[in-house]
């Protein structure tokens, strides 16, 4: 009997030392999730507090696993802290939390326009899975992003079924292509600053409406943040003056949680397919713990939005996405 409590009375220093460890690990974690929420508030003071933005979902799963911790560790004020910074992720996020009847909206009786984009990644060699997934999902538009002329190539079947596109190759990430089963009454490239967009004017039987396909410059320097910020105040500048119904689809690098993004969206009057529809990551496809929701479709009021939805990876590191719109007829 001695030597079992001897035993007990040796492997419980053992178990508070790592019990200590722990403790202070989850400190740490709080303390670091705390310092990111509050960095990111500065998201237009510098471009790197901006990048910390995108990662308001992460930053939200971590603080209620951690608020779960602290409270078993009977630490109130980390607790009270972290709850806070749990409350700064939550706003920009709410609007983007799943509602219900948001997903089984309803038409109002007109006819739908399924729009599909989707980044290719200019380097994959791989479109079988892209032509089955448009072969299934049959959409009326689709934008396809990072297109080279092998890709093109890659594509050419959907001509047939696509009788009427713009499609706008190049050598780098930058190539773009829009394919529509409907009939397109204006259909052309332009710069929009240092990367191409499409602006196509589609009808359709409730009238016609605008589409603007893009691929805004990746924020991965101070230059290109500006650039990508001054393409978004373009982009909602175009809306403001939009005469039609718009839709603007594609591949934005940046997420709804971005202030710039929210600019843009404001100026424009838009709102996106996503909202109310869960967070809807797109890229990374090979790290999905850490996805932001990087493509987007926004539409101005004269849309219904019916249907959002992500579609499987298609060997690109963006999933694609799909958004199924009803145009409200006007008199």
């Amino acid at each position: 009997m001695r030597l079992s409590s001897d035993r007990k009375l040796a492997a419980a220093p053992g178990r508070s030392a790592l019990a200590a460890r722990l403790g202070r690990a989850v400190l740490a974690l709080a303390a670091a999730s705390l310092a990111v929420t509050v960095l990111a508030l500065g998201a237009r003071l510098w471009w790197g507090f901006e990048l910390l933005t995108h990662f308001r979902p992460q930053y939200a799963a971590g603080q209620l696993l951690l608020l779960a911790a602290l409270a078993l560790a009977r630490r109130p004020r980390w607790c009270v802290a972290v709850l806070a910074g749990l409350a700064v992720n939550a706003v920009p996020l709410a609007p983007y939390l799943p509602r219900l009847g948001v997903a089984a909206a309803a038409a109002s009786g007109n006819a739908s326009v399924t729009v599909l984009a989707v980044n290719v990644e200019w380097r994959n060699p791989r479109a079988d899975a892209l032509l089955d997934i448009v072969r299934r999902e049959s959409p009326d538009l689709l934008l396809v992003v990072e297109l080279t002329e092998d890709w093109r190539q890659r594509l050419a079947e959907l001509e047939l079924a696509y009788p009427h596109r713009v499609v706008a190759p190049r050598a780098d990430a930058f190539g773009l292509a829009l394919y529509s089963r409907l009939p397109l009454e204006r259909a052309e490239t332009f710069d929009l600053e240092t990367t191409a967009a499409i602006d196509a004017e589609v009808a359709t039987p409730a009238g016609p409406f605008r589409f603007l396909g893009v691929h805004l410059r990746p924020p991965t320097t101070a230059r290109w943040l500006a650039e990508r910020n001054r393409q978004l105040e373009l982009l909602g500048e175009l809306a403001s003056e939009a005469a039609l119904p718009l839709v603007v689809a594609g591949d934005f690098n940046a997420t709804p949680y971005s202030p710039y993004f929210g600019d843009f969206l404001d100026a424009g009057g838009l709102r996106t397919t996503l909202a109310g529809r869960a967070p809807g990551l797109t890229w990374p496809t090979f790290l999905p713990v850490l996805g932001i929701p990087i493509d987007h479709c926004a539409v101005s009021e004269e849309f219904i939005v019916i249907e959002h939805r992500r579609l499987p990876a298609v060997g690109s590191d963006h999933y694609p996405i799909l958004a199924r719109l009803a145009l409200e007829r006007r008199p």
